[in-house]
């Protein structure tokens, strides 16, 4: 479930920044990366998941 909303979110920020070109690449990068990471860091493993 995860997978695929992460890959909805990479590939709609992609065309919103292609359209528009609000800021640099490298910082819409960072912003993206540190939203997936800040999140994903505090989910923690699934009771019962291949843990990670």
């Amino acid at each position: 479930m995860w997978g695929h909303g992460i890959v909805g979110m990479m590939h709609a920020a992609g065309d919103w920044w292609l359209g528009e070109r609000p800021c640099p690449r490298d910082e819409l990068v960072r912003s993206l990366a540190d939203l997936l990471w800040g999140r994903l860091a505090a989910a923690g493993d699934k009771v019962g998941g291949p843990g990670f």
